[in-house]
C-alpha cells in the first residue's frame, strides 16, 4: 500500500509536465529561495529490547535551514527542488533492574525532494500553491551513554517519502523581483533503524518561511 501511494504522488508531482503551457507565462521563471524551516514529528516512538533492560527512542520538534530551486513553465504550474536539514531533540530512556536512565542528545536530520507544484490563486502580488513531492531523508547516528562503560549506537537507513504542501508567495518590489515565501506541509516518512529497534513514523509537520529571488 505504501508504494501505491508513493507511486500515485509521482504522477500527480510530474503531471503537469504533460501540460501545455499558459499564454501568459510568469515574468520570472526561475526562483531560488532560502528558508528557515521547522519540523514537528506526530509519529510514535521506538523500542527495543537491550541486555541492561527495555529501551525507548523518541524525537520531538527543531528546526534549521533549506534551500530551493524552483522552474515555472507555465503561469500555474512549476517543477522544482528542495534541500532541507534540521536538529531534532532526540531522547533515549532505558529502563532496567536499577530504575530508568534518560539521555539527550540532537539528531541531524536531512531532506532532499523533488517535486510539482500548481498555483491555485494567482493575484498581482500574492500567489497561493499547493506542492506535491518525493522526499528522500537520513537521520544521523545517535550515540547514548548508558553507564560507565556502555553506550548504544542507533544507525537509520534512508527513507523515501512523499509531502504535500500548501504554501504562498508575496512579490515584493517595484520588479516583484524579490518575494516572502511561506508553506505548510505534512511528510509521510520513517526511520528504519537497523539496531534492534522498531521504526519510527516520524511523519513530522513542515514548516518553511524564506526569502527568494526570481531570474
Amino acid at each position: 500500500m505504501r508504494y501505491r501511494r508513493l507511486a500515485l504522488v509521482i504522477a500527480l508531482s510530474f503531471a503537469g509536465t504533460a501540460l501545455p503551457a499558459s499564454a501568459d507565462p510568469p515574468g520570472s521563471r526561475w526562483i531560488v529561495t532560502a528558508s528557515a524551516v521547522g519540523l514537528s514529528p506526530s509519529g510514535d516512538e521506538a523500542r527495543g529490547t537491550l541486555p541492561e533492560g527495555d529501551g525507548r527512542f523518541d524525537l520531538s520538534a527543531g528546526n534549521g535551514f533549506g534551500l530551493a530551486l524552483d522552474y515555472r513553465f507555465a503561469k500555474r504550474w512549476g517543477i522544482g527542488v528542495t534541500v532541507r536539514a534540521a536538529n531534532l531533540d532526540s531522547r533515549f530512556r532505558l529502563s532496567g533492574p536499577e530504575g530508568t536512565l534518560v539521555a539527550d542528545d540532537s539528531m541531524r536530520f536531512e531532506l532532499f525532494g523533488i517535486g510539482g507544484s500548481y498555483r491555485v490563486l494567482v493575484k498581482e502580488r500574492f500567489d497561493l500553491y499547493v506542492e506535491g513531492a518525493i522526499v528522500m531523508s537520513k537521520g544521523a547516528d545517535q550515540i547514548f551513554t548508558t553507564g560507565p562503560e556502555g553506550r548504544v549506537k542507533l544507525t537509520f537507513d534512508d527513507d523515501i517519502g512523499y509531502e504535500l504542501t500548501v504554501g504562498t508567495d508575496i512579490r515584493l518590489g517595484a520588479s516583484e523581483r524579490w518575494l516572502l515565501r511561506g508553506g505548510l506541509g505534512y511528510l509521510v516518512t520513517i526511520l528504519e533503524t537497523d539496531s534492534g529497534f522498531g521504526d519510527v513514523d516520524l511523519d513530522p509537520w513542515t514548516l518553511r518561511i524564506g526569502v527568494g529571488y526570481g531570474f
